[in-house]
């Protein structure tokens, strides 16, 4: 079971405490692709796991951000990723790490964990989201953010200033 996130629509209505993800995949001007993603806290209640699970995906995102620099090999990319504790990598590794967007047809590169990497580096001007989803398999509280950053010439460059729920990255409700 994937903790929180790809279930189907109901009925039931968001209530004080609930996690919300919003993953947008905006489809631009002759084919431009921009997806990123992000949760946040409906109403105030707020408990000790919410935090720490953003909190996590919050700070893996972030370092996996400042890994991207160009020419560095995809494998040396992938082999450089921050250790994450087991209990978080089977729903973890099940998503992309980055994926490519912009233009780039079949969103190349795309990597993911549990995949062999490509024979090829990170380039100047390549759009890719940073990929992240932080739960364990079982529970139903889980947090995804995605962030589409492009590739410059001394690293990675966000796209959009997209907030984070600051109530989540430990300020007090």
């Amino acid at each position: 079971m994937r903790a929180g996130w790809r279930r189907w629509p109901t009925g039931r209505r968001f209530q004080d405490g609930d996690l919300v993800g919003l993953d947008l995949h905006v489809y631009g001007p002759g084919g431009y692709i921009f997806d990123s993603a992000r949760t946040f806290l409906c109403g105030t209640k707020v408990s000790d796991k919410q935090r720490e699970l953003y909190q996590r995906a919050h700070e893996y995102n972030n370092a996996v951000i400042q890994l991207l620099r160009p020419g560095v090999p995809i494998a040396e990319f992938k082999a450089s990723l921050p250790p994450v504790p087991e209990r978080f990598r089977e729903l973890l590794y099940s998503f992309h790490v980055i994926h490519s967007n912009g233009l780039t047809p079949g969103e190349y590169p795309c990597i993911m964990k549990q995949h062999k990497p490509v024979d090829d580096t990170i380039k100047v001007n390549q759009v890719l989201s940073v990929d992240c989803y932080f739960g364990e398999v079982g529970d139903d509280v889980a947090v995804k953010l995605e962030e589409q950053v492009v590739i410059s010439p001394s690293g990675a460059v966000r796209m959009a200033d997209m907030p984070y729920e600051a109530r989540l990255l430990g300020a007090q409700v």
